[in-house]
């Protein structure tokens, strides 16, 4: 479960990373 909620944020945080370098 915890390793779940990690992939999750990670997740989030490397869409994140490549909607920014989109811009």
């Amino acid at each position: 479960m915890f390793i779940l909620t990690a992939d999750k944020q990670f997740t989030k945080m490397f869409i994140s990373s490549l909607m920014r370098v989109s811009k």
